[in-house]
């Protein structure tokens, strides 16, 4: 899904990749940038590989098997900036859409030395008081309609594709 000053993509292979997988991965520091957990809630560990080790046991209690979920913000350089309280507040909304609010989760931050940035968003699904995992259909659409909700509000253009349809 794109925004025009930022692009949400749910990550499909979480369940293929694996917790421990994907905490790497959002770790991994190539040449041109650098790393920065900004949030991490809803787990004693103060890591990421122990974060998600602790929501995969969590998980095990569930028939769960997609027991994270991820999205990804990249923001378009050519359409301007995104401040942090807006990413912060495309969170939110994502959260409130999808029934994730208050569900455990990590934002991470890739900051390139040029100055570009992208954002990664790790939820469990896991409700551990219900022993059920979250449940979201269609959520391509809801993060489709999130993100002309989020546009319209901050006066981002989205490109033709993003803009709402008659069947929307």
């Amino acid at each position: 899904m794109q925004l025009s000053a930022a692009k949400i993509d749910p990550a499909e292979d979480v369940l293929e990749v694996g917790g421990q997988k994907l905490a790497t991965q959002l770790l991994c520091a190539d040449n041109n940038q650098r790393i920065e957990i900004l949030d991490l809630r809803g787990a004693v560990a103060s890591d990421l590989h122990g974060a998600f080790e602790e929501w995969y046991e969590q998980s095990k209690r569930t028939k769960c098997l997609e027991y994270l979920y991820s999205v990804s913000i990249i923001a378009q350089p050519a359409q301007g900036c995104i401040s942090r309280a807006q990413h912060f507040d495309l969170i939110e909304r994502i959260e409130k859409k999808l029934g994730l609010c208050k569900r455990p989760r990590t934002v991470v931050l890739h900051a390139h030395y040029d100055g570009r940035e992208h954002w990664h968003v790790v939820w469990s699904r896991i409700n551990v008081g219900k022993g059920e995992a979250v449940n979201f259909s269609f959520d391509r659409k809801k993060l489709r309609k999130v993100a002309q909700e989020f546009a319209r509000d901050h006066g981002i253009i989205v490109p033709l594709s993003m803009r709402s349809r008659f069947h929307d």
